[in-house]
């Protein structure tokens, strides 16, 4: 990689965080405790601008088991995806979204579709994702 090539990546990665990327919307309809859900038919499909964020996680969990002399410590790492859609965005998609709802990031095509685990509102307005990868394209 050059280093014209390396800046021009470096800032694209700070105009994204910025400004954010196009995503598109996948709504699901709730599975119910014995359905498998799928596409909702109400909800359209539809591609809106997130700013994404994928953030290294390392923790450590410290404990003894029961019955035993021995304290054990686990090292757990991973990475924490997180979205942001603007109050302006929000307004283009037309519906709340909700957990399961799926979240295709358009310009970053080796990034897998990923999952609404959690949606919610925050104090100005913007929608606030947390996203799990591995769902079914």
């Amino acid at each position: 990689m050059t280093l014209a090539s390396g800046l021009a990546e470096a800032r694209q990665a700070a105009l994204d965080s910025f400004r954010g990327e196009r995503v598109r919307i996948l709504p699901q309809a709730s599975a119910g405790w014995r359905g498998k859900g799928g596409a909702d038919p109400i909800r359209e499909v539809r591609e809106i601008v997130g700013r994404y964020r994928a953030k290294p996680v390392t923790g450590e969990l410290e404990g003894n088991r029961e019955g035993s002399k021995f304290q054990s410590m686990t090292r757990i790492a991973t990475t924490a995806h997180t979205m942001r859609i603007s109050p302006g965005e929000l307004v283009k998609l037309g519906y709340a979204l909700q957990a399961n709802d799926r979240v295709v990031l358009l310009d970053r095509t080796d990034t897998p579709t990923f999952t609404i685990v959690r949606a919610g509102l925050r104090d100005s307005g913007e929608a606030s994702l947390e996203l799990t990868s591995g769902a079914p394209k």
